[in-house]
C-alpha cells in the first residue's frame, strides 16, 4: 500500500535581514504515515533544492526532481520530532532553514516535521 503524501511549502528570501533565509510552510509538520515533499511556494523567490540534513535511518530515499524544484523522502513512521535543514541555491549562493546565531533575533527555529 502507498502512503499518503505530505507536502509542504518552501519560500526562500534573499533579504540579509531575513533570519532564517529558508522557510517551510509549516514550522511543526506532522508527517505521521506519509511520504514527505517539498516544492517552492507560489510565492517565492526562483530557486533550486541543493539537500536536505534529515535522520536518514527515519527518512530515507531523500531525492531531488530532475528540475531541482521538488524535494522528497520515504518516512519509516518512528516515533519522534525531527528538526531538520533545507538547503537551496538561488543567485550563485546556498541559503538554508536554519536560523543564524549572532544577527539579531531568528524569525523561527529550524523547521521539525514529527511522526506520531
Amino acid at each position: 500500500m502507498s502512503k499518503l503524501l505530505k507536502t509542504l511549502d518552501v519560500t526562500l528570501n534573499t533579504d540579509p535581514a531575513a533570519n532564517p533565509n529558508v522557510t517551510v510552510s509549516e514550522d511543526y509538520a506532522d508527517v505521521t504515515g506519509h511520504k514527505v515533499r517539498w516544492i517552492q511556494a507560489d510565492d517565492t523567490e526562483d530557486f533550486d533544492f541543493v539537500g536536505l540534513s534529515l535522520d536518514r535511518a527515519v527518512f530515507p530515499a531523500q531525492q531531488i526532481s530532475g528540475n531541482k524544484r521538488r524535494m522528497s523522502c520515504s518516512n519509516k513512521d518512528d516515533e519522534g520530532n525531527y528538526e531538520y535543514t533545507i538547503t537551496v541555491r538561488a543567485k550563485g549562493k546556498d541559503w538554508d532553514s536554519t536560523p543564524r546565531e549572532g544577527e539579531g533575533e531568528p524569525d523561527g527555529d529550524k523547521p521539525v516535521i514529527r511522526n506520531r
